[in-house]
């Protein structure tokens, strides 16, 4: 199913309203918005609108919230481990992801970083430094950055006489960076044992890896986004333009947090058979439908069938505007094509 394009403002001819900052202008002040991101994948068929997001709207968001959401959050890594984006050589900084050896390995608590490896992604432990604590026998380990916040000073066992302390760095010059910050810290650095290669520490065939991840404001806008887009798709400008879409256009837009919340997520699946632990597809999802209630219309959105975002686009329509709606498409990674997914009605799901 195209997207329609948009609806002429009524009598101005071929003036266009913006569904996010409503300023009307002609065909020239509008260009192509793709329902979802294509950083998430170049496909056939893709949702894409028309005169429906002026080209300042579409600017801001380019350079902002959708910049963060597929470069910074954890959606950037499934672009990576999905073939959508191949990873240059060397470190990939995502600053909304923190990577971890979780408990149970030799090297437990080590902070990892995500690093690009002859077209791979792979990886390897960020500059650091441990100490053990002998109260609890465990390693703590901080990076430069949280030595530079403050939290060394924090950590008395890391200058305890005789302190036992681990260094990881990439480089030589990375470790002697890292000897002279303990230095100003009043940590002096000795070296007593041999130095390992990354491999040697975390084994040939890698590990477990334990994964922290923020889901800020600005990513929700952006979801927001994706949800209102496909409103539109679905439809038409107009009907994306009452005023009981206003909450999310102004979230999305400006930031503006309604008095309820507006976007949700969870880890539950969108599609009738599947459950947290098995997908029947790595694609993207998105769909619209009221709940049961025919009160509350939301947009579920799943970047890769991953994380589930709920975006509530309203929670009551006037009578005059409403109408029946229930949509939803996928996104095809195997050949990259869009198609519309097909409901079940519920007395037939398993």
């Amino acid at each position: 199913m195209p997207c329609p394009g948009a609806d002429p403002v009524e009598g101005h001819g071929f003036v266009y309203e913006c569904i996010y900052c409503r300023t009307r202008a002609g065909r020239e002040a509008f260009n192509r918005e793709h329902v979802l991101s294509d950083a998430f994948g170049t496909f056939k068929d893709a949702l894409v609108l028309h005169q429906y997001v002026c080209k300042k709207c579409n600017q801001f968001f380019a350079d902002g919230i959708e910049r963060e959401l597929t470069r910074d959050a954890f959606e950037a890594i499934l672009r990576y481990q999905r073939g959508i984006k191949k990873p240059g050589q060397g470190s990939i900084r995502l600053s909304y992801v923190e990577f971890t050896i979780p408990p149970g390995h030799a090297w437990s608590g080590v902070h990892l970083q995500l690093a690009g490896n002859a077209g791979n992604v792979v990886f390897r432990p960020s500059t650091q430094v441990g100490a053990l604590d002998e109260a609890t026998d465990r390693w703590i380990y901080l990076t430069t950055t949280e030595i530079d916040s403050g939290l060394l000073e924090q950590q008395a066992h890391f200058k305890k006489k005789g302190a036992q302390l681990r260094l990881l760095a990439a480089t030589h010059e990375e470790h002697d960076m890292l000897v002279a910050k303990l230095a100003e810290h009043g940590v002096n650095y000795r070296q007593a044992g041999g130095l390992q290669t990354a491999d040697e520490m975390l084994g040939s065939g890698g590990s477990e890896v334990e994964v922290a991840f923020t889901l800020n404001t600005n990513l929700r806008r952006c979801i927001a986004k994706y949800a209102l887009n496909y409103l539109a798709c679905v439809c038409n400008s107009r009907f994306t333009l009452a005023q009981e879409f206003d909450a999310v256009r102004e979230f999305a837009r400006n930031g503006k947090l309604p008095d309820y919340q507006l976007v949700r997520s969870h880890f539950n699946p969108v599609l009738a058979n599947d459950d947290q632990t098995r997908r029947q597809t790595d694609g993207h999802l998105i769909v619209l439908s009221w709940d049961d209630t025919l009160r509350v219309l939301t947009c579920q959105v799943s970047i890769f069938n991953y994380i589930t975002y709920d975006v509530v686009l309203c929670r009551q329509l006037t009578t005059a505007l409403w109408r029946p709606i229930r949509s939803g498409h996928h996104y095809d990674l195997l050949d990259m094509t869009v198609r519309p997914l097909h409901s079940i009605p519920k007395n037939q799901e398993p």
